[in-house]
């Protein structure tokens, strides 16, 4: 879950998980990411497995860039072969 602001709380500390997410092999980079899916990177609570989803990650700036980008509606295909 996503905390809500309570007063003096920064807009950083307030865009975070309690919990955080568990992903294990979509690099934090699909919609069943609940970070990804709340548009804010994974943090230290989050217990995922090769995370791409943090703040200057050259992969996530790719699918957010593209025109087919999941959070705009589209439907992208994998990030690659290789990935």
């Amino acid at each position: 879950k996503i905390q809500s602001m309570s007063p003096g709380m920064s807009l950083q500390d307030s865009l975070r998980h309690n919990k955080g997410c568990n992903c294990k092999r979509s690099f934090c980079l699909k919609r069943y990411c609940e970070c990804f899916q709340a548009d804010i990177y994974c943090s230290d609570n989050c217990r995922c497995v090769d995370c791409k989803n943090y703040e200057g990650s050259s992969s996530r700036a790719a699918l957010l860039q593209s025109p087919t980008s999941r959070l705009q509606g589209g439907h992208a295909g994998s990030l690659g072969a290789g990935q």
